[in-house]
């Protein structure tokens, strides 16, 4: 049964409702130009509060807010894994190459090029995020699983699979049954508004990942 992450948490309220439906990770996104983003105090009070056995994931794409830029060493700590699309966050933001099992090395998957780019990795990392968004090939026998089939090339690189992208309560269970990843990663497909989470949409998202009526 792969973990469940609910990325995008921006309140205690969204919190407490994703783990109250039994989410095992909570992602907090530190880009300033996300309509997601989290300050540092914010993620403070809420990592403060939340059960030992949730793992909160710093997210970082491409901008990162100046008020994280800046924050100490202390506060990265609460995060129990960074995921990252640009390796230069270690120099620039976080200062310290953490332990490889802590890191989650982000890739979009749009087609085969992204698989080589994939291949070509080199870092020192224990996880793979595969943002999936792969449309068909013209004439694709399967369209609808053409992505899913790139997702789970890439378990032979030999890392643990984040999958995301695009996953909702009614397509998160094929995704699983396609991919096997190690976990499942969800934003926008249980959101009310952006950056505001749907409780009955992250109960529902959980009961699918697992089989569940």
């Amino acid at each position: 049964m792969p973990l469940i992450k609910i990325c995008g948490i921006t309140s205690w309220n969204d919190a407490k409702a994703a783990v109250d439906a039994g989410a095992d990770m909570l992602g907090f996104v530190c880009d300033e130009n996300s309509e997601r983003l989290i300050l540092p105090d914010v993620f403070y009070e809420i990592s403060s509060r939340l059960p030992a056995r949730i793992i909160c994931v710093g997210a970082f794409a491409g901008h990162t807010h100046p008020q994280w830029r800046l924050a100490s060493a202390e506060l990265f700590a609460r995060f129990h894994q960074i995921q990252y699309y640009d390796d230069a966050i270690w120099p620039e933001v976080i200062r310290e190459n953490w332990d490889m099992r802590r890191k989650v090395k982000a890739f979009h998957l749009t087609g085969d090029k992204d698989l080589r780019t994939i291949a070509a990795f080199n870092g020192l990392v224990q996880n793979f995020l595969l943002n999936v968004h792969a449309p068909a090939p013209a004439g694709h026998p399967h369209p609808e699983s053409y992505g899913w089939s790139l997702a789970r090339e890439v378990h032979q690189f030999g890392k643990r699979i984040y999958l995301a992208g695009g996953l909702t309560p009614e397509t998160v269970r094929a995704a699983v049954v396609n991919v096997r990843p190690y976990a499942v990663d969800v934003t926008v497909g249980v959101e009310a508004s952006p950056g505001v989470k749907d409780p009955a949409k992250m109960a529902a998202f959980v009961r699918a990942v697992r089989g569940e009526k």
